[in-house]
């Protein structure tokens, strides 16, 4: 599985769906979980959505961290741009982000509009 292949959001979460195989892949380790079976984890069971949100959490848990500070050559990031992204996947509003940066709300939208479009180029390749 490619990287340059996945979106924002599927790096985000860690994990694909498969559409064809109709189950969830982790990015990392590739892990399936089948959409209809049932998987005990620790003393519970879960559905396959369920159980690969565990996974990412118990397993992988510093998944993005590693990524963002791994030296591929497809991590092209510069300093500031990693930790702008570590923010925006936080789920904080903009202010509060271009509050901790330092920067105006209308710079935050604008870097990530530069990471949507940077996406929709590695998207197209």
């Amino acid at each position: 599985m490619k990287i340059e292949n996945l979106s924002i959001d599927d790096i985000k979460r860690g994990y694909i769906f498969n559409d064809d195989l109709n189950c969830y892949s982790c990015i990392k380790c590739t892990k399936t979980y089948e959409v209809g079976e049932i998987y005990k984890i620790g003393n519970r069971f879960f559905e396959a959505s369920k159980a690969i949100e565990l996974h990412m959490e118990l397993e992988h848990s510093d998944y993005l961290e590693q990524l963002l500070n791994s030296d591929s050559k497809y991590n092209t990031l510069t300093e500031n741009q990693k930790q702008l992204f570590q923010l925006f996947i936080s789920d904080l509003p903009d202010k509060e982000i271009a509050k901790q940066v330092g920067v105006s709300t209308s710079t935050i939208r604008h870097q990530k509009f530069i990471f949507r479009e940077k996406q929709n180029r590695l998207s197209s390749i």
